[in-house]
């Protein structure tokens, strides 16, 4: 079901950080047919390089079941409101999102060049047994009263 979508922006305040996060919210842009939602996204300013001057970014795309073309859209749209000449960032990461591969046609459809990939890794404790080791980190940890941290 593709076609014409109404477009809204809605400006945020950039005020309030959410705490762990860089993003300074501009606008949210949001996607509707018959008063729905198909999709939204923030256009905002985050330091996409730790310790960096914050650059423009996409984040928190989010789209209905099937409305990649609402997705589309609706990037589309916040990224023509993005300043002339500036860079704006959309990260992809297979990390935070199941559907990464559908982030990245989005990208891709919109014009947007790659940046930097790279391959995460991901290290989960299943309860397997650890290797014993002579200079066990729990050997170097003491309480402040000095004594040894017990199992």
């Amino acid at each position: 079901m593709s076609g014409v979508f109404d477009m809204r922006r809605i400006p945020l305040d950039p005020g309030p950080v959410v705490p762990g996060s860089t993003l300074e919210p501009i606008a949210r842009y949001t996607a509707q047919r018959h008063n729905a939602d198909g999709a939204s996204v923030v256009l905002g300013r985050a330091e996409v390089f730790e310790r960096e001057q914050p650059e423009y970014v996409l984040a928190r795309l989010s789209w209905g079941e099937g409305r990649l073309d609402a997705a589309q859209a609706v990037r589309t749209e916040a990224l023509s409101c993005a300043p002339a000449g500036a860079s704006v960032y959309f990260p992809v990461s297979a990390a935070v999102s199941k559907d990464h591969s559908d982030r990245r046609a989005l990208a891709v459809a919109c014009g947007l060049e790659l940046f930097q990939e790279k391959e995460g890794f991901l290290w989960a404790d299943t309860g397997q047994p650890l290797p014993e080791s002579r200079d066990s980190p729990r050997d170097r940890c003491r309480w402040s009263g000095g004594s040894p941290l017990s199992p």
